[in-house]
């Protein structure tokens, strides 16, 4: 896991600007820069599950962006051997949300409908 503290935190809209600036000035597409961001985040949580600090990983997802960010990051995860299962908060998702869906339903990653029971998230 690494230590070192980000050089400067964004507020939403910052990180919003951002990304629209990278997508409509940069041409990056919105479901790379989803893989990027999940990408960083998945190394961090598999770095802590093999260090023995979880024994498995659940991603809540919601309707936006960061619902595609958690379903990207189970499926790098499960492709790397880490037990996850998503779960899906809404049944309303935006079209990068259920590409991601889709992408994770299609590698066998265990998406649920609603949040966790207390068995589940235990």
């Amino acid at each position: 896991m690494s230590e070192a503290a980000p050089a400067e935190l964004w507020t939403a809209a910052t990180s919003a600007a951002s990304d629209r600036y990278t997508m409509d000035e940069r041409g990056v597409p919105s479901l790379l820069l989803m893989e990027r961001a999940a990408l960083c985040v998945s190394h961090e949580v598999a770095a802590l599950v093999r260090g023995g600090a979880a024994a498995s990983v659940g991603v809540l997802v919601g309707p936006g962006n960061n619902g595609g960010d958690g379903l990207a990051v189970s499926r790098q995860l499960h492709g790397w051997g880490v037990p996850v299962a998503a779960w899906r908060v809404t049944e309303r998702h935006n079209a990068a949300v259920q590409e991601q869906l889709a992408l994770a339903r299609g590698v066998g990653v265990a998406v649920h409908e609603g949040p966790p029971g207390d068995a589940e998230a235990g």
